[in-house]
């Protein structure tokens, strides 16, 4: 959202239908929240990253603690 706010990341539609209708299309599940604990943060503190934006060194973490994949165009986090 805040890529999108800022436009950094232009989408096709509206911002709650395009999630919507991705998900579905992508057959992914989600929650309506990622709850990022104590645990996270410990966890992004530790990572040795050259990536200059907090935000995506906490996706990193969060991806990693839950197993998750985390998709992105960034060269920088693959």
């Amino acid at each position: 959202m805040i890529k999108v706010a800022i436009g950094k990341l232009p989408l096709p539609e509206p911002l709650d239908s395009y999630i919507s209708s991705d998900m579905v299309r992508l057959g992914a599940r989600y929650s309506r929240y990622l709850e990022i604990t104590a645990s996270h943060a410990l966890r992004k503190a530790t990572l040795a990253l050259n990536h200059p934006y907090p935000f995506d060194q906490m996706l990193i973490a969060h991806a990693q603690m839950e197993e998750m994949t985390l998709l992105t165009p960034d060269p920088m986090l693959k």
